[in-house]
């Protein structure tokens, strides 16, 4: 099997939405041709992908430690209400 060196993708490929773009270059300027492995495209792509990861992660570790707290909670009164079965 031969893989490709080309690091090329179709344009037609790509969807982006483009109203909020922060870069100085134009989006339909980035488009023309083809998209090679040093366009600012993936720059863009890189930092929006980064930033929605690190909130996707914050809200999970938000979420884990709810729930870590709830069950040593709840694993606090299983111990209480044995304790005070055996003593009676």
């Amino acid at each position: 099997m031969e893989f490709s060196t080309s690091h090329q993708i179709p344009m037609s490929t790509h969807k982006v939405d483009i109203s909020e773009s922060t870069s100085s270059e134009k989006w339909s300027d980035i488009f023309k041709g083809q998209v090679g492995m040093e366009d600012s495209l993936w720059t863009e792509y890189l930092k929006r992908a980064n930033s929605f990861d690190e909130r996707t992660v914050d809200e999970w570790n938000k979420i884990v430690d709810v729930i870590l707290i709830y069950v040593g909670i709840l694993c606090n009164l299983h111990d209480i209400s044995c304790l005070s079965s055996n003593q009676a």
